[in-house]
């Protein structure tokens, strides 16, 4: 019978967030990949690996350069290293909570939800790794927060029946952190730290 309960209540959410989501899209026509694209598109990256794929190009984070202002939040931004279709979208946005020099604490990069809409339980989240000794980072994931583009909402072309669209704002966010872990690799921050 519960297990009956559960499946019922998994269709039902499943239902309420695909309506939604078509909802979302239907607004704005978003366009849908056909078959012939979605077949290309695989085809141009069938033969290379997945490192090949998500190699990250050269590209500059400015985390090292952030002076520490006691887990205060500051915004960077800077350039993707991997452009998508919207220009908004092609800045890669973070909070750091940096409370500490990089290589005096450890660091949590945060990721967020699809179609989150408040970072403010994320942010809570970074000043609670702060209290403890960590510094902290909540990334905007792509086509999200400062990167969403002006009349969607946050997140709504992330998922969407544009399957190319989809699949290079996947590969976009891999480089992104990328280059973001690369960067954090440079500073030298330890890798544990007792939460206490």
């Amino acid at each position: 019978m519960l297990t009956r309960l559960h499946r019922i209540a998994g269709l039902t959410v499943d239902y309420a967030a695909f309506r939604s989501l078509n909802f979302w899209h239907w607004r704005h026509h978003v366009h849908a990949s056909t078959e012939d694209e979605v077949i290309a598109y695989g085809d141009q990256w069938l033969p290379v690996s997945t490192e090949e794929y998500y190699r990250q190009p050269q590209g500059r984070c400015p985390l090292a350069e952030l002076p520490v202002q006691g887990g205060k939040p500051q915004r960077i931004t800077f350039p993707s290293p991997h452009p998508c279709d919207r220009p908004e979208n092609n800045r890669v946005g973070m909070d750091v909570f940096l409370s500490r020099p990089w290589d005096e604490a450890p660091v949590m990069i945060f990721m967020h939800g699809f179609m989150s809409a408040s970072d403010t339980g994320y942010h809570l989240w970074c000043r609670l790794m702060n209290q403890r000794g960590v510094n902290a980072i909540f990334l905007h994931l792509p086509y999200h927060y400062s990167r969403r583009p002006a009349g969607y909402v946050s997140g709504e072309l992330a998922i969407s029946a544009d399957l190319t669209r989809l699949a290079e704002g996947i590969r976009q966010a891999v480089k992104e952190l990328r280059l973001i872990i690369d960067s954090l690799k440079t500073a030298e921050p330890p890798r544990s730290a007792s939460l206490a």
